[in-house]
Order: C-alpha cells, then structure tokens, then sequence
C-alpha cells in the first residue's frame, strides 16, 4: 500500500459495519468492536481511564503495513 492507515478510516470502518454479520478470522463481532469504542468515548469525557480500542487497532494495522506479518507464526496455527 503506498497509503498509511489513519485512526479516523478504521473509526469509520468500525462504525460502518454490520451488526449481525459473520465474524472476522479473529472471531470477535463487529458489535464488539463498536461497544469497545462507545465506551471509550463515553469513559473519556466524563475523564474516566479507558481502553481506545481504535488506536489500538490502528497502530496494529499500521506497524502489519510497515513490516508485514509473520507467515511462520500463521502457518504454525494450521
């Protein structure tokens, strides 16, 4: 990709998916991704500490975009 992730494109894709639709190879439902990031922004204005889920996420999808993932921990899995 000659792009790099940007926190608002995967807040945008969070809140832009399906509820109900099949889960993703991680198995976690689009609605949990959607509760982990309400609750962030909930938890922050009322200045309370709370897990982003979001940059979380960015930052992960970042640093696969920079160096890859590692083929040899995922064939191992099969």
């Amino acid at each position: 990709m000659n792009w790099t992730v940007r926190r608002d494109q995967v807040r945008e894709a969070i809140l832009i998916s399906k509820n109900g639709s099949a889960t993703g190879m991680d198995g976690c439902p689009y609605e949990l991704w959607k509760k982990l990031a309400n609750e962030h922004e909930k938890r922050t204005k009322q200045n309370k500490p709370s897990f982003d889920i979001i940059q979380t996420l960015t930052e992960l999808m970042q640093d696969i975009q920079i160096n890859g993932i590692d083929v040899t921990a995922e064939m191992a899995t099969h």
